[in-house]
């Protein structure tokens, strides 16, 4: 039986050589914005999130309106526990790329987390106007009316954010 390919390089054990190949890119031209997110790409699949939070701030740095580095950055200043960080980064990326929903989820998935969940549903609400479809987007817009159901029985006002997001909502 022939060996399967295999379609994911890091899965492979080819880690080692994709980091020493965008090493080697960076030597050459240590200014190539792409080098760096594609560094931090590799690093954050071997687990190494604050290496690759500095590979992306140097491909920022180089090339400040670079959609993907930005929004890698955001996601590893998130896992990195560095919530504030990665929020600014968000609103930084989505005013670059403000129709980009994979964007526009991650950045509800953050204020799901930090608790702001009539943001999150407000995102949400916003790719799911868009695509109607989106698996991700339902989910998290489930979960947001579920968790502000619970703020609003909870016994707090009526004419709170909350539940004015809420009836927005149905």
């Amino acid at each position: 039986m022939a060996p399967q390919p295999c379609g994911d390089a890091y899965r492979c054990g080819f880690a080692e050589p994709a980091e020493a190949a965008a090493r080697l890119a960076l030597l050459r031209d240590h200014d190539y914005p792409a080098a760096w997110e594609t560094l931090g790409t590799i690093l954050v699949k071997r687990d190494r999130q604050a290496e690759a939070r500095a590979c992306y701030e140097k491909a920022v740095d180089l090339e400040p309106d670079f959609v993907e580095a930005l929004n890698n950055l955001a996601v590893t200043l998130d896992r990195l526990g560095q919530s504030k960080a990665a929020a600014t980064r968000y609103r930084q990326v989505l005013r670059l790329a403000p129709e980009n929903q994979e964007i526009q989820l991650n950045f509800a998935t953050l204020l799901g987390e930090l608790g702001r969940y009539r943001e999150g549903l407000e995102i949400a609400h916003k790719v799911l106007h868009r695509s109607p479809d989106s698996a991700r987007a339902h989910s998290l817009a489930t979960e947001f009316r579920r968790k502000l159901k619970r703020y609003i029985k909870s016994g707090k006002k009526k004419n709170t954010p909350a539940h004015c997001a809420l009836s927005m909502s149905a």
